[in-house]
């Protein structure tokens, strides 16, 4: 058969010869993968969807066996209390969804943030991408910062292409540590050395003024890298049970709030009225010159450092860093426990939709556009790219540039993903400590209990 199919191949091309032809197959029409991207209400674009439009252009142009046709959704205003009743479902995942049920339903959907993209995979949308992840040369699995694969795998499944990740890191105000005759901290430098420096930084005369505190606490949820950072964890890993109550995270709870508590290194938290919000205290009026960098702030008074995360913006982890050797902000990692630990934010990452017309072939252009988005957009997830990430911020000096690199080999997301979770965390244990309303021992088990039961439920 095969030698048959050869010899009426040679034929046709020589009757087509003869004719003055040679007959050719019709060229074949690319197929379309459509590509989803969440804009905000008011009609407002992010600067990951403009990224995926540029991403878009530079895909096309070398594109032989797709087209990409990008279509916004516009989720309704969410409900504030969303983020803190799982029962809601918000607007981004029921906009999604009926995006899913039109002809054609979208192949790929930008997520911008991690609340869009839990509801996305809580509800089913989502489908994984481990059999064409896994030895993908050209998505390159082993480039991607492990803690960017865990923020976007669920039960050991990978469930989209993080895009830019975003790890906390601490801020200080090098006026600050000069005023005491502190130098930069190590970067190895460790909970003593870091409660050493917050000793000096604390200096409470009375005089808003010239009053000033070690750190602000009230930033990004920093708990969790304490925890990490001493052995321990916040929920088992099947999701199914509390650890906070267990002697390793129990001892770095401890610790943060004898921060608070005993060592009175940051500083008051507003009052609360009794069942009721708080009450604010006036933040003192700090003078500051012409073209003077605004000194860090906590809820009630000036601060010497601050825990700060770029996550939600292109390059956000402080608009006053940018100069050279003479700036006042300056970025260093987190002090270490037994173990290096941080947070780790999803900033932006591409998934395929449950509804995928032809899942491989857009799972080819999701590559594409990730590769694309990943040069230019905030900080990329991984290696090879995040190296040039003072390239691509120039504003980032590239001291503080290599602080973030360092910290994203060892940044953790947190998988706390509800906001009834969340919940539990701010007001059966980070409020209590803060307030200094009961002992430590008795915060801790009532909210592991708490969680423990949110868990199961």
């Amino acid at each position: 058969m095969r030698a048959f199919l050869s010899t009426m191949a040679v034929l046709s091309v020589l009757w087509g010869g003869a004719s003055g032809c040679i007959l050719a197959p019709s060229p074949r029409k690319p197929a379309t993968v459509n590509v989803a991207a969440f804009v905000s209400p008011g009609g407002g674009a992010p600067p990951a969807v403009l990224s995926l439009y540029k991403a878009a252009l530079e895909v096309s142009k070398n594109a032989v066996d797709f087209d990409l046709r990008i279509s916004n959704i516009s989720p309704a205003m969410p409900d504030p209390s969303m983020f803190m009743e799982k029962q809601q479902v918000p607007p981004s995942a029921t906009a999604l969804e009926q995006a899913m049920g039109q002809d054609p339903p979208p192949d790929i959907v930008l997520f911008w943030s991690v609340y869009d993209y839990s509801a996305a995979l809580d509800k089913d949308l989502l489908q994984p991408l481990d059999t064409y992840f896994r030895g993908d040369r050209d998505a390159k699995p082993d480039d991607y910062y492990p803690g960017a694969i865990e923020a976007v795998s669920d039960a050991g499944r990978l469930y989209a292409l993080p895009v830019a990740v975003a790890p906390t890191v601490l801020m200080y105000d090098k006026r600050v540590f000069d005023e005491v005759g502190l130098g930069a901290p190590e970067p190895s430098w460790n909970w003593a050395t870091f409660l050493g420096y917050a000793k000096q930084l604390t200096r409470v005369t009375g005089d808003p003024q010239k009053d000033s505190y070690a750190i602000n606490l009230s930033g990004p949820l920093i708990l969790p890298a304490f925890i990490w950072q001493n052995g321990g964890d916040v929920i088992s890993k099947d999701g199914r049970r509390s650890l906070i109550a267990e002697p390793s995270a129990a001892e770095a709870i401890q610790f943060y709030a004898d921060l608070i508590n005993t060592y009175k290194i940051v500083p008051p938290e507003p009052r609360r009225q009794a069942g009721g919000p708080p009450i604010m205290m006036e933040k003192p009026a700090i003078r500051i010159g012409p073209g003077e960098v605004p000194p860090l702030m906590g809820p009630t008074g000036r601060v010497a450092m601050m825990f700060v995360s770029g996550a939600g913006s292109q390059m956000s982890y402080s608009p006053f860093m940018r100069g050279g050797q003479d700036r006042p902000m300056r970025l260093t990692e987190l002090p270490r426990g037994k173990m290096p630990g941080t947070v780790l934010d999803l900033s932006t990452a591409l998934g395929l939709t449950a509804r995928a017309t032809n899942s491989q072939l857009a799972y080819k252009a999701m590559v594409a556009l990730a590769s694309e988005m990943q040069k230019e957009l905030g900080v990329p997830a991984r290696r090879s790219l995040a190296k040039n990430l003072r390239q691509m911020n120039p504003g980032l000096a590239e001291d503080d540039a290599q602080v973030i690199v360092n910290s994203l080999e060892y940044a953790r997301p947190l998988r706390l993903r509800t906001g009834e979770e969340m919940q539990v965390l701010y007001q059966k244990l980070l409020s209590p400590i803060q307030q200094n309303s009961k002992p430590v021992a008795e915060v801790l088990k009532e909210a592991s209990d708490a969680l423990d039961e949110l868990l199961n439920k």
